[in-house]
């Protein structure tokens, strides 16, 4: 088994990638709850396309969550890349 395919969502140590969908249901198991880190890999689903919160989305998301989702929109396209 080639462990280090790039098409394969895991890691070399068997961890879920960040981007993978198993890496959702990966630290739900390890930490055993939904974490905040969740909501900043989808934030570019969150915001439409003049940067705005969706009105439906906003009444979910904790105040924390908008708040970085504002800064977020707000950041150049180059720093929000760059890592």
């Amino acid at each position: 088994m080639d462990i280090f395919r790039e098409s394969r969502p895991f890691c070399a140590t068997g961890c879920p990638t960040p981007t993978s969908g198993s890496a959702f249901h990966h630290r739900r198991r390890r930490y055993g709850q939904d974490r905040i880190g969740r909501a900043f890999l989808t934030m570019h689903r969150i915001l439409d396309k003049e940067n705005q919160i969706h009105t439906d989305m906003a009444l979910a998301l904790p105040a924390v969550v908008k708040d970085a989702v504002a800064i977020w929109a707000d950041m150049d396209t180059l720093d929000r890349c760059s890592g």
